[in-house]
């Protein structure tokens, strides 16, 4: 089997400016994908290069400062904005097609509003 393109941990914290105990967390918590059985401990090229234009974008933006939890939370929104059915819904929206759905005592059925 092939194994897809990797970095040590020590090359993977200079790419994104982290010290090794902190790729060492990012790995943990799932952010950086470790490939299993190697020696020295390598992580996937991929998934450095997935989270790399995010680390600079929000160090950009001023956000070193519990780096971690931000990258996870945009990523996070990232997948969820991805949902078409919610991007339908967003456009909706904006355009102002909204429709009421909470139900008023007495009436069976949302009505669309605008």
């Amino acid at each position: 089997m092939t194994r897809p393109p990797s970095v040590r941990l020590s090359t993977a914290g200079k790419l994104l400016g982290l010290s090794l105990p902190t790729i060492r967390v990012w790995i943990e918590r799932g952010l950086l994908d470790e490939i299993d059985g190697s020696s020295p401990r390598r992580i996937t090229l991929g998934s450095v290069l997935e989270v790399r234009p995010l680390v600079r974008e929000l160090r950009a933006l001023g956000r070193d400062r519990n780096l971690l939890e931000a990258v996870l939370a945009r990523l996070d929104d990232e997948r969820i904005l991805s949902d078409r059915k919610l991007g339908r819904s967003l456009d909706e929206m904006r355009s102002g097609e909204l429709t009421e759905i909470t139900r008023r005592a007495g009436v069976g059925r949302p009505r669309r509003l605008g």
